[in-house]
């Protein structure tokens, strides 16, 4: 596996996350699109067997798949219930 950075003097505008107390995250419009949620239906969260600091994301996964989180949008963003 290959990983792939994102350069961050590359954006035209920052990626922004939150994690609300809810337990949701929520995605601006302009990470959506830049992490394609604004295409997918449910995304995977994993982490390295060996660096277990690293969060991975994983889009464009069934709803059905096991484990998998629902994207959503509302408004201008778009949100993981990860609770």
């Amino acid at each position: 596996m290959a990983l792939i950075l994102y350069k961050n003097n590359e954006l035209d505008k920052r990626l922004k996350c939150t994690i609300q107390r809810s337990g949701r995250l929520g995605f601006t419009d302009t990470t959506a699109k830049c992490l394609r949620l604004n295409k997918v239906e449910a995304v995977q969260f994993a982490t390295d067997d060996e660096e277990r600091d690293a969060l991975f994301l994983i889009n464009d996964v069934p709803i059905s798949a096991p484990n998998a989180f629902k994207v959503s949008k509302a408004g201008m963003y778009y949100n993981v219930n990860a609770k």
